[in-house]
This record gives C-alpha cells, structure tokens and sequence, in this order.
C-alpha cells in the first residue's frame, strides 16, 4: 500500500493521503470478504461524490468547451488550448517545485507544447516520465532566464566538445571518416610491418584531411549515426570541431 501511495505521488505531485483514506474505505466496505460488491458500492458512494464535489468544477475552468460529463472524454482527445494547458500544469506541478519557479516552468510547458503541437494526453503523460530532464537545473542562470528555443534533441553526449570552435553549420554523417584498412567481408593480407604502418597513416592522414576540410567550410559540429575512429575524434579536437556519434537514423527523416 505504502508503495502504490508513493507511486501515485510520484505520478501527480500530490495525493499520498488521499489514496490511503480512499483504500481505507475500500476495505472497510470489504470486510465480508466480497470485494466485488464493494467496489461497486465505493464508485457510487464515495468516487461519484468526490468527482461531483471536487474535480467537476475544476474541469470546466480548465475545459472551456466542455465539461467532465458525458463528453469528457472526446474533450480531452480535442487539442487543449495554452490557457488550458496552464491551468493543468500549474497544479502538477504544485506538488514538485517551490512558488517561485511553478508559474514559470509551467509557462515554458506550456510554450514547448503549443510550439510543438503536441497539446494531446501524450504531451502530458511525457511530462511525468521526463520531469528530471524537463527541469534541469544550471548553475549561474537563473529560472526567469529560461527559454524554449528551437532545435534538435540529440540523445547522446559530446564524444568531442569545442565551444566556440570551427563554425556555426553542422554536417550529418553515415560513415566513419577513417576508411578501414579493408572492406566488410574482406581481408587485408600485410606483408611486412613498414607497408602495415604505411597504410595505418594512409589512413590517419584520410581521417584528418576530412576534418580540415569540415573546418575549412565553417562546420563546427559533426552528427555521426555510426561511431567513429578515435582518430576522427583525436583530429575533431585539435581543429576545434565538436562529435556527436551514435544518433539514430531517424535524425536524417
């Protein structure tokens, strides 16, 4: 019980209380041991009141077009305005952050949905799943600096970083910028150590070639779906362009 209370919590910011009085009275009506008449009994009694008494009201100020009645349902399939959007964020949020900063991250949820177009259930069910990421905190910015601005979420970190390196422009990639010293599926037969060592430059030299030349057109960030060499990485460093490797192809649609 304690923990299905905690989960609740976790899901709505509030509530923890509410959910072991309502199971109290659950099993109160119960105590026969004919839980199927009592929970019947326990929606009409006291889920019905409680609906009537303090959710219907609040769902018409955050519904304007229609209420929780018969229609309640098709209403929240219907894309929900900013204000409306707000007034449910508000509230969620009551039970997570401090006064201070509740109005205004609910400002920006409100912002990023709107923009997004994503004004449905499924915006709102991302909010609980990804409430950490959505409100990271930054040392040195304050809360009413904050902004939703447009770009790309990239879901992995900088194998490379070089703030204010080579240019502005960013360039996808689906190879490695190393060629291999052999094909797939092939083999490289070495005939001595030096034409090893040879070909291992051949192909270091390729690999930094590729990156002088992103530098050389104003590309700063390099966007990899596959993982690149270490050398590619070692070169990116060195002429100030950042990595991202390992992004998913869906980036590209």
């Amino acid at each position: 019980m304690a923990a299905r209370a905690c989960r609740l919590q976790g899901a709505t910011g509030d509530g923890a209380k509410t959910f072991v009085l309502l199971l109290a009275a659950v099993l109160s009506e119960a105590r026969d041991g004919s839980l199927r008449r009592a929970l019947p009994a326990f929606e009409r009694r006291v889920l019905r009141r409680a609906v009537a008494r303090g959710v219907r009201p609040r769902a018409l100020s955050a519904f304007p077009a229609g209420g929780a009645g018969a229609g309640a349902e098709a209403e929240l399939e219907l894309e929900l305005g900013g204000a409306a959007l707000q007034a449910l964020l508000e509230p969620y949020l009551r039970g997570r952050l401090g006064p201070g900063g509740r109005r205004r991250v609910a400002l920006l949820g409100r912002e990023l949905c709107v923009r997004c177009g994503a004004c449905r259930r499924p915006a709102l069910r991302l909010l609980g799943r990804r409430f950490p990421q959505l409100h990271a905190a930054a040392a040195g910015l304050p809360l009413g600096r904050s902004a939703v601005l447009p770009g790309v979420l990239l879901r992995r970190d900088f194998a490379a970083y070089c703030p204010g390196g080579a240019g502005p422009l960013a360039v996808l990639v689906a190879r490695c910028l190393r060629p291999a010293l052999a094909a797939p599926g092939a083999e490289c037969e070495v005939r001595s150590e030096r034409r090893h060592r040879a070909a291992l430059r051949r192909c270091a030299g390729t690999a930094e070639a590729a990156v002088e030349r992103l530098r050389s057109r104003g590309v700063g960030l390099l966007l990899s779906c596959v993982k690149q060499h270490e050398e590619v990485i070692y070169y990116a460093k060195l002429h100030g362009v950042s990595v991202v490797e390992c992004l998913s192809r869906r980036l590209w649609r």
